[in-house]
């Protein structure tokens, strides 16, 4: 099978919405007409209730996992045609793109972080994981903001990247990072301006 295929499959594999899904069919509104406009996980459990009933927190978790198993699955595909660790990397990455760019949302809008996840994961890369898992908590309990907790969570990665020794995917992490820190332009602008909305408030 061509490499541009298994990318292509990766593409659209990331660009599966479940959280768009999910807010339709429960709600019946459109997520890119939501809060933000992000198709994520944030987004979608605002729009599901967080904040507001306990169970946005269960919405918030589940569709964490969905978007992570894109990345998880597109990783697997690449590891059943190819043993090369530079080439299964840039395929996560294809994914992760697909996700920020969902094709069958016109190409609106994601941002990247859970489907990251999913290809950490798959990768077997736990070290980076345990850190970029820890760095997103300790950012989302201490801003409330994910887009903050993101920032600071991808600070650590190309670091832990390196630090372990995983040479031969730094290139597809750093690709990772700038697209995704790309696609945060707007969280960033608000969060400059300090007008970024918080994803829960502790009084809740």
């Amino acid at each position: 099978m061509s490499e541009w295929i298994i990318h292509g499959a990766a593409f659209l594999i990331g660009g599966l919405c479940p959280c768009w899904i999910a807010v339709k069919l429960v709600t019946g509104k459109d997520l890119r007409e939501e809060d933000s406009g992000n198709v994520g996980a944030s987004n979608a459990a605002r729009s599901l209730g967080m904040g507001k009933h306990w169970f946005g927190w269960i919405w918030y978790f589940i569709l964490i996992i969905l978007d992570a198993l894109k990345g998880f699955c597109a990783i697997k595909l690449a590891e059943s045609f190819s043993t090369d660790t530079s080439f299964i990397a840039f395929v996560g990455f294809s994914a992760v793109l697909g996700h920020c760019f969902p094709i069958y949302l016109k190409f609106k809008r994601g941002k990247g972080i859970s489907t990251t996840l999913g290809v950490l994961l798959s990768l077997g890369f736990y070290s980076e994981l345990a850190v970029f898992i820890s760095a997103l908590v300790l950012g989302l309990l201490g801003t409330r903001r994910p887009s903050a907790a993101a920032l600071i969570a991808l600070a650590t990665l190309v670091l832990t990247n390196i630090a372990y020794g995983h040479f031969t995917s730094t290139n597809a992490i750093v690709c990772t990072v700038v697209l995704i820190v790309i696609r945060h332009h707007d969280n960033i602008d608000r969060l400059l301006k300090g007008i970024e909305p918080p994803l829960f408030n502790w009084h809740n």
